[in-house]
């Protein structure tokens, strides 16, 4: 069985305390799926030269590598969570949602 390596997409710019909302998400991931790889997208960090766009081209590299992506509920709200999302469903990448959201 192929293991399971899980992106955490949603709002960050613009959104005071995402740093937050990425920790939890990672922290419930890791409770709920043990030996899964997370993969925090805020844990990236470039020079100060780079800019959003930078960061979405590693971001999608990143992405390209999971096999489920976890939308948070405030994804829809975000240029780059919605072009995530996107191109898993183009890549045939297993979307995975909260309990309480409205998209499951």
């Amino acid at each position: 069985m192929q293991e399971m390596i899980i992106y955490i997409s949603g709002k960050i710019t613009g959104f005071d305390t995402y740093e937050k909302a990425f920790k939890e998400a990672k922290e419930m991931l890791i409770d709920k799926y043990p030996g899964a790889e997370i993969i925090n997208p805020t844990e990236v960090v470039l020079p100060e030269i780079c800019d959003w766009d930078d960061y979405m081209a590693i971001c999608l590299r990143l992405l390209d590598k999971a096999t489920h992506i976890y939308m948070l509920d405030n994804w829809v709200h975000s240029r780059g969570a919605c072009t995530e999302h996107l191109h898993a469903l183009e890549n045939d990448i297993d979307v995975l949602w909260p309990e309480s959201s409205p998209y499951r």
